[in-house]
């Protein structure tokens, strides 16, 4: 089955690389950035940087609690990968993720 619907899977631990397995298995194009090395993500595709996984896509999952700020618990490796993300998309995720 192919739904036509990329979904790009920024950081996480394994809970994100069972999700980017499943949502692969069901016929999504599925991108993963960020999610640790050696982790089986099936049929996904991991990029090499955060610009590759979000071009052309649908939705950002983002793991749990996800938040840019980098004193939220939980939230610190994710915002430091975005910080260090040499990219227009990942400036745009640090600058518009929470505005009105």
């Amino acid at each position: 089955m192919d739904n036509n619907i990329k979904l790009a899977l920024l950081g996480g631990d394994e809970r994100q690389s069972f999700l980017a397995r499943e949502l692969a298995d069901r016929g999504f194009e599925t991108a993963v950035w960020g999610i640790g090395g050696g982790v089986d993500i099936g049929r996904a595709v991991k990029c090499r940087d955060v610009q590759c996984a979000i071009d052309s896509a649908s939705a950002v999952i983002l793991p749990l609690p996800a938040s840019l700020d980098p004193y939220a618990p939980g939230a610190t490796m994710l915002y430091r990968k975005l910080q260090s993300a040499p990219s227009s998309h990942a400036d745009h995720l640090r600058t518009s993720a929470y505005s009105s």
